[in-house]
């Protein structure tokens, strides 16, 4: 089996290119529009998204851009990066909310979440 993408979704294409681009360092590499009919037959939701692509090393993620955002409740997307501190004071620059605890043993831990309230934990590598 192999990994191809995970899908967040938020309300504002500003807010998707500022975080991804500006904040985790990720290039787009598709866009395409969503339509009502088809988005209302596979999510049951009648609205038109714009969609982005951003690359992993190993995959991608999807980012629906729609009017009305749908709470995804504990969903969370792992990420490993280079530059973890540097992320997190990137993001706690930009007012963006970041959840630090140090662990006896292991890696610390990190999440932090975008403007719409997508959840990302941090792992270094």
């Amino acid at each position: 089996m192999k990994f191809l993408h995970s899908a967040v979704q938020m309300t504002k294409l500003e807010n998707a290119k500022f975080f991804f681009e500006g904040i985790l360092h990720l290039k787009s590499v598709r866009t395409y529009t969503l339509d009502e009919k088809l988005s209302e037959e596979i999510f049951g939701m009648k609205e038109n998204y714009d969609v982005l692509f951003y690359a992993l090393e190993n995959g991608f993620i999807e980012v629906f851009i729609g009017k009305k955002f749908h709470y995804v409740g504990l969903n969370h997307i792992a990420l490993a990066v280079r530059n973890r501190e540097g992320i997190i004071n990137s993001a706690r620059k930009f007012g963006l909310w970041v959840y630090e605890k140090e662990r006896i043993g292991k890696d610390k831990l990190v999440f932090i979440k975008d403007s719409d309230g997508n959840l990302y934990e941090l792992k270094e590598y």
